[in-house]
Parts: structure tokens; C-alpha cells; sequence
């Protein structure tokens, strides 16, 4: 569940040797967080998100006979605020806003797409939410037909961020 789209393969590391028949040799090299990290624009720094990386070692993309999963963990989180801004796919992709996805987005989706979101729950994969992955949080407004407005979206996403960033 990777928060930005990624390749399904990335080439991290390499060590050119050569053989002789029958040869073998032992190469190694590292791949430190960095390996596994993307640039996030929000923060302007390389992150690392949290979940299952599975490393390839082979010839070439396509020949990669040896493989291994490793666990990476996001050492630093993304803990922002929802604004008009926000992007859909932050909110129903990044696991920080887990907490409130659900209650925020049947908040916001028209009352003619509420059924669809009841059947198919509230993640990237529901239709109508994908096909709005690219929205901000401020152009629901435009698609309400004129039952949403900049008071009541602020209210919803007080109520959202009220609960994110409650005292513990």
C-alpha cells in the first residue's frame, strides 16, 4: 500500500563481476533506508513508507532468482493538518488520517454517491473515490451541485483535524 505510485521494480544497488566457467564469488553490497525512500514534497525531505519491500538479486530484471522481504518502518511520519488543499489520495491512502477517513469522507461525498461508498467502503480502490484520487479537498465543493459549501467543508475538516490531533 505504497502512499505514492512507485515502479513495481526499482534498481538500488549493483556489483559487476566477472566469471569464469564454473567460477563463483561472493559480492556484496548495502541497501541503507535510503534505498527504500521517495521524496515527499510535503515535507521536503526522503521518507521511507512503512510496510514489506521485497529485494530482487539477479542477472538482470527479468532473471532475479533470489529474493527477500524486509520490514521498513516510516522513522518519520507525516502528521498534518486537513486543509481545502489536502489532497484525496493523502487522506485515503496515508494511514495517519485512518482515524477520521471514513466519518470525513462520506461527509463530503454527495448524498448520490453515499451508496456507492456504503457498498464498497471508504479506500483508493472505491470507484467513485478513485476516479477523484487527484482532487483536493476543496473541489468536493464544486461537485456537491451546490449542498457544499466553504462553511460546511471548514466544519468537517475542523471536526477531522479535532480528532487527529486531540490530547492524548
Amino acid at each position: 500500500n505504497p502512499v505514492i505510485e512507485r515502479p513495481a521494480k526499482e534498481l538500488k544497488g549493483f556489483e559487476k563481476i566477472y566469471l569464469e566457467a564454473g567460477e563463483s564469488k561472493y559480492v556484496e553490497f548495502n541497501l541503507d533506508d535510503r534505498s527504500f525512500a521517495y521524496y515527499d514534497v510535503r515535507v521536503n525531505d526522503w521518507r521511507v513508507h512503512t510496510g514489506n519491500y521485497t529485494v530482487y538479486v539477479g542477472r538482470n530484471c527479468d532473471d532475479t532468482p533470489l529474493c527477500a522481504t524486509v520490514y521498513k518502518v516510516d522513522k518519520t511520519p507525516y502528521k498534518a493538518p486537513i486543509t481545502m488543499n489536502t489532497a484525496m489520495y493523502d487522506i485515503l491512502t496515508d494511514e495517519f488520517y485512518e482515524p477520521v477517513r471514513e466519518e470525513f469522507v462520506k461527509n463530503i461525498i454527495q448524498d448520490m454517491y453515499k451508496e456507492e461508498v456504503e457498498k464498497y467502503g471508504v479506500s483508493i480502490n472505491t470507484p467513485i473515490l478513485s476516479h477523484r484520487r487527484n482532487y483536493t479537498v476543496r473541489m468536493h465543493i464544486k461537485e456537491s451541485f451546490g449542498k457544499m459549501n466553504d462553511e460546511l467543508l471548514q466544519k468537517y475538516i475542523d471536526e477531522a483535524n479535532a480528532k487527529l490531533f486531540r490530547e492524548k
